[in-house]
């Protein structure tokens, strides 16, 4: 359902007619209307990440001349700074390099390279306007050009784990909002997609606020199916462990994932008692316990003392 409704508020059709309502009877593209973002949001497991990067994915399995262009911003990289419109400007001008080879994006942009994060290149001290000033100017070329070469297909950008902006405060990205605004201004088919934790309230798109998606927990036929696919057969065990974990698409995942480990199964861990120490419990204390039996499983002390921060972090760079 949560899919669905974002296919429609992007731009992009429902699965049973793929993208014909976006192209004429010449197979163009046509000119779509400027629309406010979409703020996905829905607390640690609930399924964010996992719903945006499957609306993406799914439209890079198309033809080419089907395809959309996208940006991913993940603010989980420490390289990526809200704060810096011109190193958030390189990174989405090479992603589209790399959807699109044939616009040869590189050729015309190569010093962009100076201003990825990590490049090693140091930029003369700008004031926020100069940055974002600097930044619309590339990206409205850019977008010029996509738009020129591909027609005006929706123009996906989606910022992800945005409660690493949040936390420090989400006035933070204002000067960004006021760069995709003046951009969408120019090329309505700009399309944005936030996730975070919590949902995002000054970002103006198209004169409205930003339409929410609020992901909580699954409901019992799919917390069923889930734990289905999870290798969980037996219908009597899923509702015992739905009862016992909750129906957040995490707590679930980790509580097959321990299952599957222990010498009889799913039965043997809701006889173990846990499911009465675990019931009053919130879901990230779940999550946290049965992250914990999960590693026990890990019987070199090295790999689990680098594992449990894993928890927290969620991502290891090499």
């Amino acid at each position: 359902k949560e899919l669905d409704s974002l296919r429609r508020h992007i731009g992009i059709v429902a699965p049973e007619s793929r993208v014909q309502r976006l192209r004429g009877k010449l197979g163009e593209w046509i000119e779509p209307e400027q629309r406010p973002a979409v703020s996905v949001s829905g607390i640690g497991g609930a399924g964010k990440s996992a719903l945006v990067a499957r609306f993406m994915l799914e439209h890079t399995r198309l033809p080419e001349a089907d395809r959309i262009p996208f940006g991913y911003l993940d603010f989980a990289r420490a390289s990526l700074d809200i704060g810096d419109p011109v190193g958030l400007s390189a990174e989405l001008v090479r992603q589209l390099d790399l959807q699109f080879p044939d616009l040869d994006l590189s050729r015309g942009f190569s010093f962009l390279d100076e201003w990825l994060p990590g490049s090693g290149v140091e930029r003369a001290p700008e004031s926020a306007e100069q940055l974002a000033g600097r930044a619309v100017s590339v990206l409205a070329d850019i977008l010029g050009m996509v738009g020129y070469r591909l027609g005006p297909r929706p123009y996906v950008l989606v910022l992800d784990t945005f409660e690493e902006v949040q936390y420090r405060g989400e006035e933070r990205a204002h000067p960004f909002w006021n760069l995709l605004a003046s951009l969408q201004d120019r090329f309505s088919f700009l399309r944005v997609v936030v996730a975070g934790r919590a949902p995002i309230e000054t970002l103006r798109l198209a004169g409205r606020r930003p339409r929410r998606i609020e992901l909580g927990d699954l409901d019992d036929e799919a917390a069923a199916s889930f734990l289905g696919v999870q290798g969980i057969d037996d219908p009597a065990v899923r509702q015992d462990l739905i009862g016992t974990f909750g129906r957040l698409p995490l707590s679930l995942k980790l509580a097959a994932s321990v299952a599957s480990r222990m010498d009889g199964g799913a039965p043997a861990l809701l006889a173990e008692g846990n499911g009465i120490s675990l019931l009053t419990a919130s879901a990230e204390v779940i999550q946290a316990q049965l992250y914990g039996r999960f590693l026990d499983h890990i019987t070199d002390e090295r790999i689990r003392r680098i594992a449990y921060p894993g928890l927290t972090l969620r991502r290891l760079n090499p």
